[in-house]
Protein backbone atom coordinates (compact mmCIF):
# COMPACT_ATOMS: atom_id res chain seq x y z
CA UNK A 1 0.00 0.00 0.00
CA UNK A 2 1.12 3.62 -1.10
CA UNK A 3 -0.11 6.81 0.01
CA UNK A 4 -1.55 9.37 -2.89
CA UNK A 5 1.44 11.57 -4.51
CA UNK A 6 1.32 15.45 -3.01
CA UNK A 7 0.54 15.96 -7.24
CA UNK A 8 -2.19 13.96 -7.60
CA UNK A 9 -3.40 15.83 -4.23
CA UNK A 10 -2.84 19.05 -5.31
CA UNK A 11 -4.70 18.45 -8.87
CA UNK A 12 -7.45 17.13 -6.66
CA UNK A 13 -7.52 20.49 -4.65
CA UNK A 14 -7.51 22.74 -7.21
CA UNK A 15 -10.23 21.07 -8.94
CA UNK A 16 -12.35 21.04 -6.22
CA UNK A 17 -11.39 24.82 -5.02
CA UNK A 18 -11.77 25.86 -8.55
CA UNK A 19 -15.03 24.57 -9.17
CA UNK A 20 -16.30 27.03 -6.03
CA UNK A 21 -14.10 29.63 -5.38
CA UNK A 22 -13.73 30.77 -9.76
CA UNK A 23 -17.44 30.93 -10.31
CA UNK A 24 -17.98 32.89 -6.77
CA UNK A 25 -14.62 35.01 -5.77
CA UNK A 26 -11.51 34.47 -7.30
CA UNK A 27 -10.41 34.84 -11.01
CA UNK A 28 -7.90 31.94 -10.75
CA UNK A 29 -6.77 29.07 -8.62
CA UNK A 30 -3.49 27.64 -9.15
CA UNK A 31 -1.95 24.69 -8.02
CA UNK A 32 1.38 25.76 -7.31
CA UNK A 33 3.21 28.70 -5.58
CA UNK A 34 2.31 31.87 -7.43
CA UNK A 35 1.22 35.78 -6.78
CA UNK A 36 -0.15 37.04 -9.49
CA UNK A 37 -0.93 40.97 -9.36
CA UNK A 38 -2.72 41.66 -12.35
CA UNK A 39 -5.96 39.36 -11.25
CA UNK A 40 -8.54 41.32 -9.13
CA UNK A 41 -8.33 37.98 -7.05
CA UNK A 42 -6.69 34.77 -6.80
CA UNK A 43 -5.75 31.75 -5.11
CA UNK A 44 -2.46 29.78 -5.32
CA UNK A 45 -2.03 26.55 -3.27
CA UNK A 46 1.54 25.12 -2.17
CA UNK A 47 2.37 22.12 -0.29
CA UNK A 48 4.33 22.51 2.58
CA UNK A 49 5.42 19.65 4.27
CA UNK A 50 4.58 16.02 5.06
CA UNK A 51 4.04 13.97 7.81
CA UNK A 52 5.34 10.38 7.67
CA UNK A 53 2.78 7.62 8.20
CA UNK A 54 2.12 7.14 12.26
CA UNK A 55 3.36 10.38 13.21
CA UNK A 56 0.13 12.12 13.28
CA UNK A 57 -2.15 12.27 16.48
CA UNK A 58 -4.95 10.02 16.28
CA UNK A 59 -4.12 8.33 12.45
CA UNK A 60 -1.44 6.06 11.29
CA UNK A 61 -1.86 7.58 7.57
CA UNK A 62 0.62 9.75 5.96
CA UNK A 63 -0.42 13.74 6.28
CA UNK A 64 0.52 16.64 3.86
CA UNK A 65 0.45 20.16 5.05
CA UNK A 66 -0.99 22.61 3.01
CA UNK A 67 -1.21 26.46 2.41
CA UNK A 68 -3.75 28.55 0.22
CA UNK A 69 -2.67 32.18 -0.40
CA UNK A 70 -5.32 34.57 -0.87
CA UNK A 71 -4.64 37.76 -2.80
CA UNK A 72 -7.18 40.39 -3.53
CA UNK A 73 -6.25 43.86 -5.45
CA UNK A 74 -7.82 47.15 -4.76
CA UNK A 75 -6.95 50.74 -6.03
CA UNK A 76 -6.65 52.73 -2.05
CA UNK A 77 -9.81 53.98 -2.24
CA UNK A 78 -11.91 53.50 1.24
CA UNK A 79 -14.77 51.44 -0.98
CA UNK A 80 -12.35 49.26 -2.60
CA UNK A 81 -10.42 48.34 0.28
CA UNK A 82 -13.16 47.37 2.19
CA UNK A 83 -14.25 45.19 -0.67
CA UNK A 84 -10.89 43.44 -1.08
CA UNK A 85 -11.24 42.47 2.96
CA UNK A 86 -14.63 41.07 2.17
CA UNK A 87 -13.52 39.44 -0.13
CA UNK A 88 -11.19 38.04 1.11
CA UNK A 89 -13.11 37.12 3.87
CA UNK A 90 -15.45 35.40 1.29
CA UNK A 91 -12.35 33.09 -0.02
CA UNK A 92 -11.26 32.20 3.59
CA UNK A 93 -14.49 31.30 4.45
CA UNK A 94 -15.26 29.08 0.69
CA UNK A 95 -12.15 27.55 1.57
CA UNK A 96 -13.38 26.12 4.60
CA UNK A 97 -16.62 25.25 3.24
CA UNK A 98 -15.20 23.63 0.32
CA UNK A 99 -13.15 21.26 2.10
CA UNK A 100 -14.30 20.76 5.90
CA UNK A 101 -15.70 17.58 6.23
CA UNK A 102 -14.63 16.57 2.90
CA UNK A 103 -13.49 12.90 1.42
CA UNK A 104 -12.53 11.35 -1.59
CA UNK A 105 -10.19 8.24 -3.23
CA UNK A 106 -7.04 10.21 -1.94
CA UNK A 107 -7.71 11.78 1.77
CA UNK A 108 -9.72 10.57 4.64
CA UNK A 109 -10.32 13.81 5.83
CA UNK A 110 -9.23 17.50 5.69
CA UNK A 111 -7.95 19.25 9.44
CA UNK A 112 -7.88 22.98 9.93
CA UNK A 113 -5.46 22.91 12.73
CA UNK A 114 -3.60 26.22 12.88
CA UNK A 115 -4.82 29.46 12.17
CA UNK A 116 -5.19 31.17 9.09
CA UNK A 117 -3.13 34.83 9.27
CA UNK A 118 -3.78 37.97 6.73
CA UNK A 119 -0.02 39.59 7.62
CA UNK A 120 0.91 42.84 5.46
CA UNK A 121 1.06 42.75 1.63
CA UNK A 122 4.03 41.69 0.21
CA UNK A 123 6.19 45.03 -0.71
CA UNK A 124 5.71 44.34 -4.29
CA UNK A 125 2.11 44.23 -4.02
CA UNK A 126 0.92 47.63 -2.11
CA UNK A 127 -2.23 47.57 -3.55
CA UNK A 128 -2.94 44.29 -2.59
CA UNK A 129 -4.77 42.31 0.37
CA UNK A 130 -3.29 39.69 1.31
CA UNK A 131 -3.85 36.25 3.24
CA UNK A 132 -3.02 32.48 4.23
CA UNK A 133 -5.37 29.79 4.70
CA UNK A 134 -3.23 26.23 6.59
CA UNK A 135 -5.06 22.96 6.34
CA UNK A 136 -3.89 18.99 6.50
CA UNK A 137 -5.00 16.30 4.21
CA UNK A 138 -5.08 13.22 6.01
CA UNK A 139 -4.61 10.45 3.17
CA UNK A 140 -6.11 7.52 2.37
CA UNK A 141 -3.72 4.52 1.52
CA UNK A 142 -4.08 3.22 -2.09
CA UNK A 143 -2.79 0.51 -4.22
CA UNK A 144 -0.61 0.88 -6.84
Amino acid sequence: MASPSINDCLTQLQSNLGAELVSNFAKKVYGYRHIDGKLASMVSLSHLGTTPANQTTGSRSRSYEFGAILLVNHDGTAAQLESAEQTINDLENAIYDTLEGTKNHLWLKVVFDRASVKPPSPAEFPGARYGEVYFRLVLKDIKR
